[in-house]
This record gives C-alpha cells, structure tokens and sequence, in this order.
C-alpha cells in the first residue's frame, strides 16, 4: 500500500514540475520576445 502512495505521489510530484517547467518556458519565451522587440 505504502509502495502504491508512493508511486503515485512521484507521479504528481512529477506532473507538477512538467507544468512549472512549461509555465517558465513561456515566460522566459514571452521576455525574449519583448526584449527582441526592445531592441528592434
């Protein structure tokens, strides 16, 4: 049972980063686009 929670917890845990990951993507996507502009 122990095992199971566990393995289901790295799966969210694992689901939460992906998510962190493709929101700081678009925000650094987002700033280098800006600043592309910025400079053009």
């Amino acid at each position: 049972m122990f095992q199971t929670f566990s393995v289901e917890f790295d799966d969210h845990l694992l689901a939460s980063h992906v998510a962190l990951f493709s929101w700081y993507r678009d925000v650094i996507v987002s700033l280098v686009t800006l600043t592309a502009f910025e400079i053009v």
